[in-house]
């Protein structure tokens, strides 16, 4: 059993599973319910995302050595700096960020067949956006059998997309392409959709915005032309959670270790 306490900070139901893997694992965590004495907390395990977590927060653990998260606040990173403290960034993983798209891009497509009444095999659906989530969206869609577009705009990424074999349109010509999509996809954290465009889309079409918080549609607009477009935030943590803290917990166990090596410089049993 390691000694030194590891605090799972209330999140998403990737927390709760953080918790249960790292306690297999051997090692001695809290959650927020149980009781704990904050001087046993040397590690401290925010949530994906972790904006929420202040600096003032790590001030409440007199021998914290670890902060361990997701797109962490400068306060904090500047703070753990200050204070010697080790800050670890999730998002900032390219594995990480590789299986986060990979979880995402299932949910996406999941959400979107269950706002949609024909099926993704045999009908066209187009991805905004090329980013590791719209690439991982892109070939999931393709593998179920979808004639995929993307809409980008740059043209050195389109060059990209039209060597991998795909569609391509750039976003300004989206106006002249859009009717002919039943499942469209946004992942560009920009204005992309507003009422002029959400006006091009079919009756009927599913648009699923994965963009960051507001995301990239005029929902207000969408709402008053009957437009079926979802925010899907957090996906990894309502789809696929225990995949997600899996690779959450190798990501820290890969990173402090042995805790009680890492912060004592010795091991203990």
């Amino acid at each position: 059993m390691y000694q030194h306490g590891i605090l799972i900070l209330n999140g998403d139901k990737r927390q709760k599973y953080l918790y249960e893997l790292l306690k297999a694992c051997g090692y001695h965590v809290f959650c927020e319910e149980q009781e704990y004495n904050t001087a046993q907390i040397q590690v401290l395990a925010a949530p994906i995302p972790s904006t929420k977590l202040t600096w003032e927060d790590l001030t409440l653990y007199d021998s914290l050595k670890v902060v361990v998260g997701g797109v962490l606040p400068q306060s904090v990173i500047s703070y753990g700096k200050e204070k010697k403290i080790k800050v670890y960034d999730y998002m900032k993983d390219s594995q990480l960020i590789a299986h986060n798209a990979v979880s995402t891009a299932e949910g996406a497509v999941a959400e979107a067949v269950m706002n949609q009444d024909c099926n993704i095999y045999g009908n066209k659906s187009i991805v905004i956006g090329y980013g590791n989530c719209g690439k991982e969206i892109v070939k999931l869609l393709s593998a179920m059998g979808s004639q995929v577009t993307v809409a980008v705009r740059r043209e050195k990424v389109m060059r990209e997309i039209l060597a991998a074999g795909l569609n391509g349109v750039l976003i300004e010509r989206l106006s002249e392409v859009l009717a002919e999509y039943p499942y469209i996809f946004n992942t560009v954290p920009a204005m992309i959709f507003p009422e002029s465009l959400l006006n091009c889309i079919t009756p009927g079409s599913c648009l699923i915005d994965i963009a960051s918080n507001p995301g990239g549609v005029d929902y207000d607009a969408a709402r008053r032309l009957g437009v079926t477009a979802r925010l899907s935030l957090g996906i990894p943590g309502r789809y696929a959670a225990k995949s997600a803290a899996c690779a959450m917990k190798q990501f820290m166990v890969d990173r402090i270790g042995d805790l009680n090596e890492n912060i004592n410089g010795r091991r203990q049993t």
